[in-house]
């Protein structure tokens, strides 16, 4: 649908061929509602490492509900967090003092699954 128009071809030093590509624009009337959707972004992930809770502001354009998913470097889904965010700024805390050291990810998801952003988490006990 959306296929990469090709500009040109060439190699690098090594042989590789590479291309150089552009995506054509998209009339989509869903690209709208999906520019809204993804306005509510994850601004800030504190403290970070986190010990026992983390907390994570998000800022609304409009009330949404969404799901806050933890999900470790394998991609498993290991804390999942229904939350409603309102217009304006908005705080959430996640405790995660069950969890073993590691790296992990804030995923923000629509009830429908669509990702709409994504922080990395370390945890430290």
């Amino acid at each position: 649908k959306n296929a990469p128009k090709i500009k040109e071809n060439q190699t690098n030093n090594d042989w590789v061929q590479t291309i150089a590509a552009s995506f054509a624009k998209t009339n989509n009337e869903n690209a709208e509602n999906a520019s809204a959707i993804n306005d509510n972004k994850v601004n800030k992930v504190f403290p970070n490492p986190a010990n026992s809770i983390f907390n994570f502001t998000v800022t609304g354009k409009e009330q949404q509900n969404l799901k806050a998913q933890l999900t470790n470097r394998s991609g498993n889904v290991v804390l999942v967090k229904s939350i409603t965010v309102n217009k304006g700024n908005n705080v959430f805390a996640v405790n995660v003092s069950s969890l073993i050291n590691g790296i992990y990810y804030l995923v923000l998801v629509t009830d429908k699954g669509e990702l709409i952003d994504r922080q990395q988490v370390n945890v430290q006990h």
